[in-house]
């Protein structure tokens, strides 16, 4: 896959989304938000699999 285009720009753009979905718990461990909506709940079960392989 190629991304092409301003890749700072994506970055932030991609954290601007991912900060609206997630919450840290009392152990700093990222959680899902409980106000999200489903189609957030669904994006977060997606990036959530990108935190555990870190």
């Amino acid at each position: 896959m190629t991304i092409t285009g301003d890749e700072l720009t994506l970055r932030i753009q991609a954290t601007q989304i991912i900060s609206q979905i997630i919450e840290l718990d009392e152990q700093n461990r990222i959680v899902v938000r409980k106000a999200n909506n489903p189609l957030q709940t669904l994006i977060y079960e997606r990036v959530k699999k990108i935190f555990k392989n870190k």
